[in-house]
Order: C-alpha cells, then structure tokens, then sequence
C-alpha cells in the first residue's frame, strides 16, 4: 500500500497517514479496465499550500507518462469516430463524457508525452487539442503541438472562450458551441504563427529576427516536409519575408542550436561534479514543464548514483502537484549539502540554452548506456 502511494509514512513518530485525504478520489485505470493509480482534488480551493491535484507515486504498474485518463472508456467511440480530443484534467475528461463527447481523454497529471500521443495514433492521427484558456494553457498547447510535429502530425487546436476549461464550459453553453467551435479549429501550425506573430502589427528587422529565433525550435522539431512546407508558407505571409531566404534562416538558427546543445555533453565532462544523470536532473529542475519528455522514456532504474536515484524520486513526488518547481523537490530531500549544491548549479545559464534539445539528447544516452549495459 506505501509503494502505491495510498499511504505516506509520518516524517515524525510512527505510523502513516492517508496521502489522498479530504481529497476527490479519481480512480486511473489502464487501457484494460485495471486500477493502476489515483488521482486526488482538494476540496479547498482557496488554500494556496494545498496542491489543488495530486496523483499517485510511479510504481512498477503506474507510469504516469505512459497512459491517459479515460482511454479504456474512450478507445472504442475514438476509433468509430475516428478523432480525438485531449483536454487537461479529469473533471474535463468526465464532462466531456457526459456531454457525449466520449472519444476525450487527458494526460495523468502531466504534460502530454510522446507514449500517449503514440497510443493514441493506434486508433486515429486527428487528434484536436481543448486546454484551458488560460497562460498555462497556452504553454501547455504549444509544446504538445510541437510534440506531435514530430511525429509528422498536425493537431487541431480548440479555442475555448477566456477563462474557461472544457469542465466548465458546458455551464454556459452547449454542445452546439462546442460543435462550433470544433469547426472554427485551427491547425496547430497556425496556433503556433498567431501565438508567436500580431498580424495587425509591423514588426522591425530586429523583431523579426527575435521572433524567427523563437519559431526555429518548432521547424527543427518537425519530422516531415510538408508540416515544414505549411509552417514556412504561414510565417512568410505573416512577415512578409521571401519562403527560399526564410528557410535558410531557419536552417542556420536550428544549425546553431544543435551545436549549442551537443556541447553539453563535453561540458558535463570537464565538470566533474556533475554527471549525465545528475546534469539531466539539472535541466528538468531548472525546466519544470519539461519533465515529460524523460519521464515518457526513463523510470529510476536508469539512475544509478544515490543521490541522482534519491533526486529523481524527489522530482517525480514534486511533479504530482498540479503547480511545482525545485523549491517543491527540495522539501522532499533530507540533505541540506546537497540540496546547497543543486542551488549552486541552477544558476548555471547552460541549463537554459535550447533546454528541450538537450533533455532529448541526454535521455538519448541515458538509454543507450543502459542498453550497452545489459549486452
């Protein structure tokens, strides 16, 4: 029962308390109908010291990255309808449901990762997006949209009205808006061009040259021509710049990213503080929002050091709560050095040069050791 994360030992005295007390219980099962997880909502919503979600520990059966809520209710209207939509919570999931919008899920507490978006391409590649309308929202949208480019998909994106979420849209409105607004849906190309660029405005030589290197990531991530092809076509017309001079801008901004990210690994070696492991552990601590992508692709077997194996517990504890960062890892280690000397590191600017780039490659290796290691 503690290993599932049910029960939480006391920090003080003896004995456990329930982790999922004064708490909605949402039971996470697999895509069979078995109950692999839980997840919790507080009932207080105002205490801002109570995480509003938690959700179980990862355990040999529950990998959060792994599976979406609702999925086993879901699969079969995904397939017959042959669309999906992917929405933030559980309460979204549940009044998608009950407003016989069935073929909806949502990630486990988490960022969507490249295993769920894979699951879910099994049954179908339409896949439309409706996250909260909110800063987070958007955050959120964009890094799934680009995680799904690189799996030669385009998403359709879903813009619900300010402030609100697909749990409480319905109290307003019906399933007639919302038909509506599924038509209205933009491509996640466009999502990411109205995000980045003001169509209204005239932007200068040096503000098309910031915002070209915030678009060079996503182009770097797309894994097919014509995803490229469109995304070129789309910023060209939004800033009035030549598609041949555009691509090769583009090409030398991703050129340069890639040679700043594959240095990472050469300067993690002169730093002999600091391992892969501990250097990727590094990366998410400074870049929260990006822990998915390693916790999609690794689990603790892959960190070997104690402190690193210690560390990244601590960061998969912290990551349930809905809002975390490393002041919450921190509160679950028990090493005031080390803690000063994880403080030290972040600080460190590496950590912040193309950061999604260089998770990708670190997991990369992580893996590849791994396997080196059991031939």
């Amino acid at each position: 029962i503690e290993e599932s994360g049910l029960i939480v030992k006391k920090k003080k005295g003896t004995g456990f308390y329930d982790r999922f007390r004064n708490r909605i219980i949402f039971p996470i099962q697999d895509n069979i109908d078995r109950v692999i997880g839980f997840g919790g909502r507080t009932f207080d919503n105002d205490d801002p010291d109570i995480p509003k979600y938690i959700n179980s520990n990862e355990n040999l059966l529950y990998h959060k990255g792994k599976y979406l809520y609702g999925f086993n209710n879901a699969a079969d209207s995904i397939r017959q309808a042959d669309s999906a939509f992917i929405v933030e919570g559980y309460i979204d999931v549940i009044r998608m449901h009950k407003e016989g919008i069935k073929n909806t899920v949502a990630p486990l507490g988490t960022a969507l990762t490249e295993d769920q978006i894979s699951l879910i391409m099994r049954y179908t590649r339409k896949i439309n997006l409706a996250f909260d309308s909110d800063d987070a929202g958007e955050k959120a949208m964009l890094r799934s949209i680009s995680l799904m480019h690189q799996q030669g998909l385009d998403p359709s994106v879903i813009c619900l009205p300010s402030g609100k979420d697909p749990g409480d849209f319905f109290d307003e409105y019906t399933t007639d808006d919302f038909d509506l607004l599924v038509a209205e849906a933009v491509s996640g190309i466009d999502y990411i061009v109205n995000v980045h660029i003001d169509s209204k405005k005239e932007y200068n030589a040096n503000e098309r040259i910031t915002i070209l290197q915030e678009l060079a990531e996503y182009f770097n991530n797309m894994n097919d021509d014509i995803l490229k092809i469109d995304f070129l076509k789309k910023i060209s017309s939004a800033l009035g710049i030549n598609e041949n001079i555009l691509r090769q801008e583009l090409i030398k901004l991703t050129r340069r990213a890639t040679a700043s990210s594959s240095h990472h690994e050469d300067i993690t070696k002169k730093d002999t503080g600091v391992s892969t492991e501990l250097y990727l552990l590094l990366l998410i601590l400074s870049n929260p929002d990006l822990l998915p992508i390693a916790a999609g692709r690794l689990d603790d077997s892959y960190f070997h050091g104690k402190w690193t194996r210690k560390l990244w517990n601590a960061v998969s504890r912290a990551s349930d709560n809905t809002h975390w960062d490393s002041g919450t890892v921190f509160s679950y280690l028990d090493n005031g050095e080390f803690i000063e000397y994880l403080s030290g590191k972040l600080i460190e600017d590496r950590l912040n040069i193309n950061p999604e780039s260089q998770i990708i490659d670190v997991v990369s290796s992580l893996k590849e050791k791994s396997i080196r290691e059991r031939i």
